[in-house]
């Protein structure tokens, strides 16, 4: 974390007694540097804040200290900043000497600040802009819509993020109201909300979004004491309380919150912890604002498709996490602001996400970071953010208004198999992984997937190095897998794809399989190699690899007990383990070549299937001599015996050298005609006499 993060104390429970610099005998640079190198972020975990300010209350002065200085915040996002006053002196505070909290640093752009000690980059986003240029709008929205925003540098522990403050549009009611503020149009916020999620789909990198949305999660402005759902489009007598708002942000952003800060569909009371307006101190407002009811405005929202990497990490014994009604007061006890001041510590679960080009990233699932536990990388986000009455079209209108109100806010869920609910997953819960180039499973890792898209698009890579293994499983809708995924198989351990029975992976021909280290194919499901550049030492431990293609020279392939090697392709080097069962074809006849060698041991099975007509299966062995070494020769005919007429002969093993040795025994499904075996120096040949037992 050191090349990111500036280190600092983490204190979630103290408050503020005496100055940190008490028993410091050195210079105050000195002691400022032992104190801030003594503790650090806990790698991988963000500590964040949003507070509208209510036009700079207490003005970021000494009435404020003792709340940032015990919050320990990294990045803090400001709202209704008049001015740079409130986070220059924020800055200043936390920046003094004698706080040891790191270094910060801040931004401004209309009325939205940012403050972080993180090392990154400060940016800012007119918004203005981006609404014309992603949604073609003709009108100049001047209220609230600018985004400075912070860019973390990326870490071991951390992808590149962008934290941005937002202040959306504070009209009561976007959809209904009939005048404009400011010139703005009545359906200012919705459309602010379609800008982040155009932004966010364009921007293609980690973003996560805190601040004022003037908008709640389960109704635009809350729930009244006589209601527990919006069903009914109004909220004393002003109509349109759906909420529009975060059903179009739920089709791009996860809503970060825990159970605890969850809004509810109810009316929620005075002093709660799920609503951030009004503050405790400003109950007042609802009677001055009557068309507002309690309701949770200030959120944290995080990008797709990296969302569901996020976690919130709050320690429950943290007061100054969650919607801090009790700790967020200033000094003198009065609230920070109208709103509460929302804060969670956020954590990053997911692999190791850096940089690859411009445009991508690569991926990496280290042994360091996850250990032996399987962990499933998929597409599906598995949110739980959303409700079923809030599934919505484009506009943020819910499609699903018929259904019963108590069906309506149960929780989406994104595996269901409900016909009417199904159609959703798509859109709601399947991220788009184009944004990788490069997946790599490093160490003895244990990586589940179901699909090949997880890994990116067609150009991308997936690396298996040192020990990884790769377990495909069976999908809901699948029973195949084709990679159409450049393959790097390296390090000194062997690695592994583990295949599920019933399931096909298939190594297609437009695609390599490469790299200096070794493969090993578990499970029972199979192997299908179509690619002629597949040149990686390979030992089938379960269940069958099916050649279909070219092996580059040099190439092993080791098949052990119970296993099957299959195909009509070129083989380089071949060995069989006893038991072991080499068949050429996979359920149709086929000629097997190998080219540097077959090695078979005692009790190995090779499997030939024939006609009636005279053909069947065939292995061909070139520059090396075979030893069939008393290994067991299995005979399927794969026709009506009763077809056969006298005598017929199959070719079935040929050798440019010499084959030594013989089969110990021969098994068949015949039952009406006998089998001989004829060996000479460069052959082996099956004759069957019908009716001669």
């Amino acid at each position: 974390m050191t090349n990111m993060l500036l280190n600092h104390k983490k204190h979630p429970h103290r408050t503020r007694m005496a100055s940190p610099l008490i028993g410091c005998l050195t210079v105050a640079l000195s002691c400022f540097s032992q104190l801030a190198v003594s503790a650090h972020l806990e790698e991988g975990e963000l500590r964040l804040l949003t507070l509208n300010t209510w036009k700079d209350r207490f003005a970021g002065g000494p009435l404020v200290h003792d709340f940032y200085y015990n919050g320990n915040y990294d990045v803090i996002l400001t709202q209704e900043n008049q001015g740079r006053r409130y986070i220059n002196n924020i800055r200043n505070y936390l920046n003094a000497t004698q706080n040891s909290l790191g270094y910060y640093n801040n931004n401004y752009l209309g009325t939205n600040g940012i403050t972080s000690r993180l090392k990154g980059i400060h940016e800012s986003i007119p918004m203005m802009f981006n609404l014309r240029r992603y949604l073609n709008e003709p009108h100049v929205l001047r209220h609230n819509l600018w985004l400075p925003q912070f860019i973390t540098y990326e870490t071991d522990q951390l992808p590149p993020t962008t934290i941005a403050s937002v202040h959306l549009n504070h009209l009561v009611n976007p959809k209904a109201d009939y005048y404009y503020w400011f010139n703005e149009p009545k359906d200012a916020r919705v459309k602010q909300a379609k800008a982040l999620n155009k932004w966010a789909e364009k921007y293609n990198a980690p973003i996560i979004v805190g601040g004022d949305f003037n908008a709640g999660d389960v109704s635009e402005r809350g729930i009244p004491f006589d209601q527990t759902y919006p069903a009914d489009g109004s909220i004393r007598g002003k109509k349109d309380n759906t909420p529009y708002t975060f059903n179009i942000l739920k089709k791009q952003f996860e809503l970060l919150q825990t159970e605890q800060d969850r809004e509810l569909f109810t009316h929620h009371p005075a002093g709660n912890e799920r609503t951030t307006w009004p503050s405790r101190s400003e109950e007042k407002l609802l009677s001055r604002y009557k068309n507002w009811s309690r309701v949770k405005l200030d959120h944290f929202i995080a990008s797709r498709p990296f969302a569901k990497w996020w976690a919130v990490n709050n320690d429950e014994n943290d007061q100054y996490l969650g919607v801090l009604n009790q700790t967020g007061v200033a000094s003198n006890g009065i609230s920070l602001s109208d709103h509460q001041a929302v804060a969670h510590s956020i954590k990053w679960i997911g692999p190791k996400i850096k940089r690859y080009n411009s445009t991508k990233f690569s991926v990496t699932f280290d042994f360091e970071q996850f250990g032996y536990a399987p962990y499933n990388f998929t597409r599906n986000n598995q949110r739980d953010d959303i409700y079923i009455g809030q599934l919505a079209d484009k506009e943020g209108v819910p499609i699903l208004h018929q259904l019963p109100e108590d069906q309506k806010k149960q929780l989406f869920q994104c595996s269901t198999d409900t016909p009417t609910l199904s159609s959703f997953i798509n859109e709601y819960c399947i991220d788009d992984h184009r944004f990788i180039a490069q997946t790599r499973l490093n160490g003895e890792v244990l990586i589940t997937v179901d699909e090949q898209d997880v890994f990116g698009d067609n150009n991308a890579q997936i690396i298996l190095s040192n020990g990884a293994t790769l377990q495909l499983t069976q999908g809901a809708n699948n029973n195949e897998i084709t990679f159409y995924k450049k393959f790097l198989i390296e390090g000194n351990t062997a690695n592994v794809i583990d295949i599920d029975e019933h399931l096909i992976a298939t190594f297609p021909e437009s695609h390599s399989v490469q790299g200096d280290g070794d493969l090993v194919k578990n499970g029972q499901g199979h192997l299908v190699i179509n690619s002629n550049r597949y040149s990686v030492d390979t030992i089938v431990r379960n269940g069958a690899v099916v050649v279909n293609s070219t092996i580059n020279q040099g190439t092993a392939i080791r098949v052990e007990a119970g296993a099957t090697l299959k195909g009509y392709g070129k083989l380089s080097h071949v060995e069989l383990n006893s038991s072991a069962i080499l068949s050429p074809g996979n359920n149709s006849l086929a000629r097997l070549d190998i080219m540097d060698g077959l090695y078979i041991e005692n009790g190995a099975i090779v499997k030939v299937d024939i006609t009636t007509h005279g053909e069947s299966d065939q292995i061909v062995s070139t520059n090396t001599s075979i030893d069939l070494n008393n290994a067991i020769l299995s005979i399927n005919l794969n026709d009506d015996e009763a077809r056969l007429t006298g005598e017929v002969s199959y070719n079935i093993i040929q050798s440019d050298q010499h084959i030594v040795g013989q089969f110990s025994s021969v098994e068949t499904n015949l039952k009406n005609s006998s089998v001989e075996v004829e060996y000479t120096n460069n052959s082996v040949t099956l004759i069957l006499n019908k009716g001669i037992l």
